[in-house]
């Protein structure tokens, strides 16, 4: 990782940060930064916010996110019947740890590491970008 790695943390929300094509329309996501990608730190493994209750999407609950910054502010992401998709996601490592738009909790952390991983075996290559 870069200069930025200091500061991201597993579990920081950045977005949105894909892009999914669903015919002529196009949905944001939020994505939950896990871990670089042991063999490319160009890219990281991360997990898809969503609210579509779809594909198997696995629902998230309110203690699974923390709701202000350690400056006492509003995350722009806080829990909203979110889900994450039941896979991780590849993106490339080009994060702004100064756009975290969000931040979950250790168990939140925790219950969508016990959901998606082990993340090797579940890749993907369409989720590389």
């Amino acid at each position: 990782m870069d200069k930025n790695e200091a500061v991201i943390h597993k579990g920081d929300i950045f977005g949105p940060a894909t892009t999914i094509e669903n015919g002529n329309n196009k949905h944001l996501h939020y994505m939950v930064y896990l871990e670089p990608l042991p063999a490319n730190h160009e890219f990281f493994i991360g997990a898809l916010l969503t609210h579509a209750a779809m594909n198997n999407n696995i629902p998230l609950h309110k203690d699974h996110f923390i709701e202000t910054d350690e400056n006492g502010e509003l995350y722009k992401v806080t829990f909203d019947n979110s889900m994450i998709a039941n896979h991780p996601v590849y993106k490339r490592n080009n994060l702004d740890a100064s756009r975290i738009a969000g931040r979950l909790s250790k168990k939140g952390i925790d219950f969508i590491e016990e959901n998606i991983a082990p993340y090797e075996r579940q890749f993907i290559d369409r989720n590389i970008g």
